[in-house]
């Protein structure tokens, strides 16, 4: 995986293209190989294309990469147009609305186009939510039914504690009515109330949420897939380049401090600080990030565990053998392989863990009551 990592620091800019070594067809193979498990075959790219020519795969291979890479662009440059679309309509409909992560933070890449696209989260603002049904909960039912009367796409009948699902032509959009959850009461409590306070900036022709918010909100999205689904890659390459882009907006050590204080004071309040700390040395060690760059100080342990999980996973889980709860037909069966799965976490984010089985009865009780 060393190569991968060295690839993706070269893509992102933080690495010469000159430290790359030479290498053989079977080692190429195996970066191809890993970045198709993560999603992240575009990216890689963006880093061989950097390399010199005797650097670079072998001819055809590196046309396979090439054709791989310019779907990945064509589908990108679709989902730019769909999440314009997309925001005008919620707003004709009187939902203001924003783009989250996704195609919002593939602009922060040096090559935009060539992050692999996932579906569209489009956030309703929680502001207005409030402000015109009192409480985000009461605002599930209308909200669903304003997107239904379109009669365009089709709605999941499904609706989660954060967002409902609507299959609009070929794109994938999930309407989220809350940014995120966090399995304990307690820190979702905290998360959620820290999250009405959005703000947004633009971003071409739809606008999305702040770096600060973001700093919470990936960390929260990664930590949450990470012990309850799986997380590739993919996520993790976003927030080295969300760094990035924090260094670039707080160019100044003592303002960019101050911001990292007021988000390390929120992570606190959500208990994800262990996690951040296993990130930060992810971000120093797999992405080279300097020390200036990163919110808190590295946790080695940590890091390695995080990071052995996400190469086992690949993207969103996909290819990580142990969940077999996915592949059974039992209820039963699927709970008790999807507590075994999780149970590795215990130790370690003991916060989460303890409150998912306490949490998914709840959340019952709230489908029933809000949608």
């Amino acid at each position: 995986m060393f190569n991968l990592y060295l690839l993706l620091q070269i893509s992102l800019g933080i690495s010469s293209a000159d430290s790359f070594p030479l290498l053989g067809e079977t080692a190429w193979q195996d970066i191809k190989d890993a970045a198709e498990k993560h999603a992240i075959i575009g990216v890689v790219w963006g880093g061989i294309e950097k390399l010199p020519l005797e650097k670079q795969p072998p001819r055809h291979m590196k046309l396979t990469w090439m054709a791989d890479a310019e779907i990945i662009k064509k589908r990108n440059m679709k989902m730019d147009k769909a999440c314009v679309k997309i925001v005008r309509i919620l707003e004709k409909m009187g939902l203001p609305s924003v783009i989250l992560k996704g195609q919002a933070i593939a602009k922060l890449y040096p090559n935009p186009y060539y992050r692999t696209s996932g579906d569209i989260d489009a956030l309703i603002l929680p502001q207005y939510l409030i402000a015109e049904y009192g409480d985000i909960d009461h605002s599930v039912k209308p909200v669903r039914k304003k997107i239904q009367a379109l009669g365009k796409g089709v709605i999941d009948k499904k609706i989660v504690y954060h967002h409902t699902t609507w299959r609009f032509s070929d794109v994938e959009i999930e309407v989220h009515h809350r940014s995120m959850q966090l399995n304990s009461f307690a820190q979702n409590k905290a998360y959620q109330q820290w999250a009405k306070g959005i703000k947004t900036i633009p971003c071409g022709e739809y606008n999305t949420a702040d770096i600060e918010y973001n700093l919470v909100f990936m960390l929260a999205h990664i930590y949450h897939h990470l012990l309850f689904e799986g997380v590739g890659l993919r996520q993790v390459c976003d927030y080295a380049v969300l760094l990035q882009a924090v260094a670039k907006e707080y160019p100044g050590k003592e303002e960019r401090q101050k911001l990292f204080n007021r988000v390390n004071e929120q992570i606190a309040a959500c208990k994800m600080t262990r996690f951040l700390t296993g990130l930060m040395w992810i971000m120093q060690t797999v992405f080279a990030l300097p020390s200036e760059m990163l919110m808190a100080k590295p946790d080695e342990t940590i890091g390695r565990f995080i990071m052995k999980e996400i190469e086992q996973a690949g993207n969103f889980g996909q290819h990580d053998e142990r969940i077999r709860h996915e592949r059974l037909s039992s209820v039963v069966g699927k709970f008790i392989e999807r507590t075994k799965h999780r149970m590795r976490f215990l130790q370690l984010f003991p916060e989460e863990i303890l409150w998912d089985i306490p949490f998914r009865l709840w959340h019952y009780i709230w489908r029933v009551r809000y949608t």
